[in-house]
């Protein structure tokens, strides 16, 4: 299969290079890519909120995209001039009813391979896909990420400056199911979740920066 996405249309290009010049002009240590679950996020005053100003965090997400578009913007982004110290991956949900598990697990692979041979001393917190839907159990959605996500632990223990972080099951009750509450939509985590998040990410953080 092919990693790369089709070209991007004027409106998309609009976007990325906004978000390009930004980090530009931030310089910021931690960089957020993904989708529309990242871009969840929001603004630098909200980044500093949840994760800490000491970060200096900047956005690099934008809804809808795929591990394909993802490449292609690391490819023809600024993190070759930025050089973070730290980034948080969470990709690949866009993709799970289009391909196999192995498939994405390879695509994901390929954006970090990207990002390291752009800022080789870059750490990455690759997280896991989020469970979606109104309930984990007989999901076949939920099953290919599952499998992804051990595909990419496995990727991350053998692979020399990356981490794995998995918050799926913060994210789902004891039942299996995934509350309103959660996950209003099935797909994206409200505030709530984005705070779990943000609580699981900082000693992962903390150890990057301050080891």
């Amino acid at each position: 299969m092919s990693y790369r996405t089709v070209a991007p249309d004027e409106e998309y290009l609009k976007r990325h290079k906004n978000l390009s010049d930004a980090l530009l002009e931030q310089g910021p240590e931690l960089v957020f890519i993904g989708d529309s679950i990242t871009a969840r996020l929001g603004t630098t005053p909200m980044l500093n909120s949840r994760f800490g100003e000491e970060f200096r965090p900047g956005m690099f997400a934008i809804g809808g995209d795929s591990m394909q578009n993802v490449l292609w913007r690391v490819e023809n982004g600024p993190l070759a001039q930025v050089k973070p110290k730290a980034i948080v991956l969470l990709i690949g949900t866009n993709n799970v009813s289009k391909y196999t598990d192995d498939e994405i697990t390879k695509g994901i692979e390929k954006i970090i391979q990207t990002l390291h041979k752009q800022s080789p001393d870059t750490q990455i917190v690759l997280m896991g896909i989020f469970p979606r839907g109104k309930s984990i159990q007989n999901n076949s959605g939920y099953e290919t990420i599952k499998k992804i996500n051990t595909n990419l632990a496995g990727f991350a223990e053998k692979t020399n400056k990356v981490v794995f972080l998995d918050i799926g099951d913060r994210l789902v009750q004891a039942d299996g199911t995934i509350s309103e509450e959660m996950m209003p939509d099935l797909l994206h985590v409200a505030p709530i979740g984005l705070d779990i998040w943000a609580e699981a990410a900082r000693p992962v953080l903390d150890g990057i920066f301050h080891p």
